[in-house]
C-alpha cells in the first residue's frame, strides 16, 4: 500500500513539471508604478448646461496644465472660477438717427459693449448690460457670446472664456442723456436662460457739439456725438506676458512670431501727434542698477507701439464763436479723445519659447523699472517685480480686487510731471472715480499711485471764446 502511494505522488510530480515549460510559454504581466505626472484638465462643458461652481475670482489657484510649463518658466496664471477681464471691458458711445419720410433725425446715442467673462459656459450663453442714471432705467441691450469653451489644441494660453467685443442695439437703448451712468453686466445661461449678475461698471458720457461750418444765417448745430470719458484710466497699465503665437491682449492682432513676448497697455488722450506715438527707446534698471539690453542689431532698446482703432472713442467739437472764425474761413476745433496702446517691449521671458535676442525677465529677479522715450524726453515710466521664478509677482490690486487675463497684471505707470507732449488732457480723477470703469482703488500702493496724475488742458471741449490764444 505504501508503495503505492509513493508511485501515484511521483506521477503526479512527473506531469506538473512536464507542463512547467507550457506554463512558462505564458507572458506575466509586470506591476507598474504609474509615473507621477499631474493630470490635465481639459474644459468641458458642465453637465445639464450648469455653470461651474462659484470660486474666489482673485485666488492664485493654478490649472493643472500650466503645472506642465513649470520646469520650463513659462508658468501661467489663471484665477480660479469664472470672473470678467476688466481689462478687456470697453464701453464706447455711438451717435444714433432714425429716417422720418426720408429725412436723417438725430435720436442721441447708444452704447457700445465689449466685456470678456474667464472660464466655461453654455453654447447660447450671452450677456445683458442694464444701463441707469441716478437709478432711473435708461435701456439694456442682449448679446449672445462667442468664443466658446476653447480647446487646448487651439488655444496657446489654455484658457477659455466667452466674449462680445463691439455689440451693440439701437432699438434696446438709445437716449439723448450724458453725465454719469451706472451699467450692470449679467450672465444669461446658454442652457437655461437664467440670468446672474457679474460686474458693475460706471461710466461718464460727454457730449461733443458741432456746427455745420456755415455763417450768417445759414449757420446751425450739427447733431452731437459723445464720448465715454477715460480720464480717470489715465495712471492705469496693464502689464502683459504673450505666449508665443498667441494673440494680443484684446485678441485683434494674431499671433506674433518670435517667440514669448512682453507687453505694456496704457490709455492716453492725446495731442494730434499723440495718436501715433513714434518709436521710442527704452530704459530699464533692476533694484535701481541699469541693465544692459541683449543685442540684437541696431533694434536692442527699441519699443514699437500700437495704437487700437477698436479701442478709442475719439470726436472733434468745432464752432464759430469767437470773432476770428465767426465772419468766415476754417471753423475752429478741438479734437477730444480717448485710446489705448500697446508698447511692444525689446523683452521675452521664459525658457522653451523665449526669444533669444532680447532680454529675459528671468534673468534678473527682483524690481524692475521701464521708461520710454522720444528725443530724451520720457513719456511713461512702468514699476513691477519679477520672482524667483522669473515672472512677475500679482500686484495687491489684483488680491481681491480687479481681474485681468492669464499672465497679465496690473503695472505701476508714471506719468512725467506736467504730462508729455504726447498728453492733451490729464485730468486727476482716478483717486476718487477708480480704474477700469469705476472700481475703487483698494490699496495703499494704488491709491499712491492714482494721486500723483498730473493735470494738464481740460475735461472738456474748450469753446473758441474761451480757448487761450
Amino acid at each position: 500500500m505504501k508503495k503505492s502511494i509513493i508511485t501515484i505522488c511521483f506521477a503526479a510530480l512527473t506531469i506538473m513539471f512536464a507542463n512547467f515549460a507550457a506554463v512558462g510559454q505564458f507572458k506575466i504581466p509586470k506591476i507598474l508604478k504609474p509615473k507621477q505626472t499631474p493630470p490635465v484638465e481639459m474644459p468641458t462643458t458642465p453637465p445639464n448646461g450648469q455653470n461651474p461652481s462659484e470660486q474666489k475670482p482673485n485666488g492664485q489657484n493654478q490649472n493643472s496644465q500650466n503645472g506642465n510649463r513649470r520646469s520650463s518658466g513659462e508658468q501661467l496664471w489663471t484665477a480660479s472660477g469664472d470672473y470678467v477681464d476688466d481689462g478687456f471691458t470697453w464701453f464706447n458711445s455711438i451717435e444714433t438717427h432714425d429716417l422720418n419720410n426720408g429725412l436723417s433725425t438725430h435720436t442721441g446715442w447708444t452704447l457700445k459693449f465689449s466685456i470678456r467673462l474667464m472660464g466655461v459656459y453654455p453654447k447660447r450663453s450671452g450677456f445683458r448690460f442694464a444701463v441707469s442714471k441716478a437709478g432711473k432705467p435708461i435701456g439694456t441691450t442682449r448679446c449672445e457670446a462667442g468664443g466658446y469653451n476653447i480647446p487646448r489644441n487651439n488655444n496657446p494660453q489654455e484658457v477659455s472664456y466667452i466674449s462680445v467685443d463691439g455689440c451693440y442695439n439701437k432699438e434696446q437703448l438709445t437716449t439723448k442723456e450724458t453725465g454719469k451712468f451706472d451699467v450692470e453686466v449679467f450672465l444669461i445661461d446658454g442652457a437655461t436662460n437664467v440670468e446672474r449678475s457679474i460686474r458693475k461698471y460706471k461710466i461718464e458720457v460727454i457730449q461733443v457739439d458741432r456746427t455745420n461750418g456755415q455763417i450768417g444765417k445759414f449757420a446751425k448745430p450739427e447733431s452731437p456725438r459723445y464720448v465715454v470719458s477715460r480720464h480717470a484710466e489715465s495712471p492705469v497699465g496693464i502689464l502683459y506676458l504673450r505666449p508665443a503665437g498667441a494673440s494680443d491682449y484684446f485678441h485683434i492682432n494674431s499671433g506674433g512670431a518670435g517667440g514669448n513676448q512682453v507687453e505694456v497697455y496704457f490709455n492716453m488722450s492725446p495731442t494730434k501727434q499723440g495718436w501715433g506715438v513714434p518709436y521710442t527707446a527704452l530704459r530699464c534698471s533692476v533694484d535701481g542698477k541699469r541693465i544692459k539690453l541683449r543685442e540684437a542689431g541696431s533694434q536692442t532698446d527699441i519699443v514699437s507701439t500700437d495704437n487700437y482703432q477698436s479701442r478709442q472713442s475719439y470726436e472733434i467739437y468745432n464752432d464759430r464763436l469767437a470773432a476770428p472764425y465767426s465772419a468766415g474761413g476754417p471753423v475752429y476745433e478741438d479734437d477730444f479723445g480717448f485710446r489705448i496702446y500697446r508698447a511692444n517691449l525689446p523683452l521675452t521671458y521664459g525658457t522653451a519659447q523665449a526669444s533669444p535676442n532680447r532680454t529675459n525677465l528671468k534673468e534678473y529677479p527682483g524690481n524692475w523699472e521701464c521708461s520710454i522715450s522720444n528725443n530724451g524726453d520720457v513719456l511713461r515710466t512702468w514699476r513691477w517685480t519679477v520672482g524667483a521664478d522669473g515672472m512677475p509677482v500679482k500686484p495687491a490690486e489684483q488680491n481681491g480686487n480687479v481681474n485681468l487675463f492669464s499672465n497679465a497684471y496690473v503695472v505701476e505707470t508714471e506719468i512725467p510731471a506736467g504730462g508729455t507732449i504726447l498728453d492733451k488732457r490729464l485730468i486727476p480723477v482716478s483717486l476718487a472715480e477708480g480704474f477700469f470703469f469705476g472700481q475703487k482703488w483698494t490699496t495703499p500702493e494704488g491709491k499712491a499711485m492714482a494721486a500723483k496724475v498730473p493735470t494738464k488742458g481740460s475735461p472738456l471741449p474748450v469753446p473758441s471764446n474761451k480757448a487761450k490764444p
